[in-house]
């Protein structure tokens, strides 16, 4: 089964296979290796809006991915952070004490332009019916 954009232009076969290949690979140069190209090759793909719409396509589903892979470990990771403030070293303590304000003081800061963001929002939508 070939990609078929709706302009009509599909990806080769070889551009197929080599995408998942070089986005598993740890560099690009490895991912370039497993998929049999050279990097050259792989930069004029990317000049072809076919297979780089695809490319980033795949990256976005595979970061995607990770993203909820670490989402499911959060409360995990905050769990043992808040158990590390029952240790009796001061300097660990000390940086777990920084990690929690910090970690803190960002979510306030992301709640805040979250909140700015969505305000630009409703001021935007809203003179777009009377221009």
């Amino acid at each position: 089964m070939q990609n078929t954009p709706s302009d009509g232009v599909t990806l080769t076969p070889r551009q197929r296979r080599a995408i998942p290949l070089i986005l598993a690979g740890k560099s690009l140069e490895t991912g370039c290796m497993s998929a049999g190209i050279a990097k050259q090759t792989f930069y004029n793909w990317l000049k072809d809006e076919t297979f780089r719409e695809e490319y980033q396509r795949q990256q976005r589903q595979l970061f995607d991915l990770a993203f909820e892979a670490m989402k499911r470990n959060v409360q995990q990771g905050a769990d043992k952070l808040a158990g590390l403030l029952e240790t009796d070293d001061p300097q660990l303590l000390r940086r777990v004490c920084r990690d929690v304000l910090d970690y803190a003081l960002k979510m306030k800061e992301m709640t805040e332009i979250d909140a700015r963001l969505d305000a630009l929002e409703r001021a935007v939508s809203g003179r777009g019916g009377r221009e």
